[in-house]
């Protein structure tokens, strides 16, 4: 590892962003901006992203109700087989009317349901239209591409497509630290900015562009292949809040992604391991950026997974 260059790069906070403002639809990106021969300046960052959710997802029950449940997505609603889309507008106005019939279609656990269901009961939940995600931009690009969180934000629990989106810039990192039973997180807020948005989610994380970004060509790695030995985690410091290098090992390495092991003593008193929101946080080894943190093992919280960079850039957006 090249010390100068570390040092440089653990003195410099990654990406000064500004507003950028929101087309009116979100598309896939048909192919990712990034290319493998491009060097990336680490980034580090933590992000928070807002989706606007092509359908709505119930958040809660208000009342003792069991026509819906917690996180079923409501795609359709029909009354006497006119369908009405479930937009917000909709759904509120249907909800104005006094016991009207009506017919939803939600899904649920991977499957698609039919429901009888009346618009009094649709006032007994609290329904979701945006959903917002905690995770860590990996690299930038000369151009303002962005890759980050190494893995798809679309699962089974939600397998749609987003109607558009942003990323905001947040501030302070706080962390619930890990416990044996169960998974810490990092906790912060947005400072109200939007800063971008992502054009692509896939398997490999996701792929976007900043509007306004700073590059340094001097801080910029090139793309490796991870190999066993030590690495560093570039990410926020449980303390201070700045960018630094916290020394990790590859223990074993895959075609796709590799696992991980922390040794970093600040990263072990004060997270416990690795924690929610840390996905994608860029790994330097060699002098070369190799991938981005993934997951983390629930039995033991220092032993983590990366997605390795190459599949990051070609899966980001498929």
């Amino acid at each position: 590892m090249n010390d100068q260059k570390i040092s440089t790069l653990k003195k410099v906070l990654s990406t000064t962003l500004i507003m950028i403002l929101l087309g009116s639809s979100f598309v896939f990106c048909d192919e990712n901006p990034i290319s493998k021969n491009t060097k990336l300046m680490p980034s580090g960052e933590v992000i928070e992203l807002g989706v606007k959710l092509k359908y709505p997802i119930v958040r809660s029950k208000l009342n003792r109700n069991k026509t819906l449940k917690e996180s079923d997505i409501l795609l359709s609603i029909k009354l006497n087989d006119e369908e009405i889309v479930p937009s917000r507008k909709n759904i509120e106005k249907t909800m104005r009317v006094e016991n009207l019939p009506l017919k939803a279609t939600c899904y649920r656990k991977g499957k698609v349901k039919s429901i009888d269901i009346t618009s009094d009961d649709l006032r007994d939940f609290e329904f979701g239209y945006y959903s917002y995600y905690l995770g860590t931009v990996t690299a930038i690009d000369s151009e303002g591409n962005f890759i980050g969180l190494s893995h798809n934000l679309k699962d089974e629990q939600m397998p749609f497509d987003f109607l558009d989106n942003a990323v905001y810039k947040t501030c302070y990192v706080q962390t619930k630290k890990n416990t044996l039973f169960n998974t810490g997180y990092l906790v912060t807020s947005a400072e109200g900015d939007k800063i971008g948005k992502f054009t692509g989610t896939g398997d490999g994380g996701i792929c976007g562009k900043f509007e306004s970004y700073t590059y340094n060509p001097n801080l910029a790695f090139e793309i490796g292949t991870p190999k066993v030995g030590t690495a560093y985690l570039y990410c926020k410091s449980p303390v201070t809040n700045e960018l630094k290098m916290h020394e990790i090992e590859i223990s074993q390495v895959g075609k796709e992604v590799s696992q991980i092991k922390i040794i970093d003593k600040d990263l072990l008193k004060y997270r416990g391991g690795i924690v929610q929101g840390m996905s994608g946080t860029p790994i330097i080894q060699d002098n070369k950026i190799v991938g981005g943190a993934r997951a983390v093992v629930k039995s033991n919280k220092r032993i983590g997974v990366m997605t390795n960079i190459d599949y990051m850039i070609k899966n980001c957006n498929k």
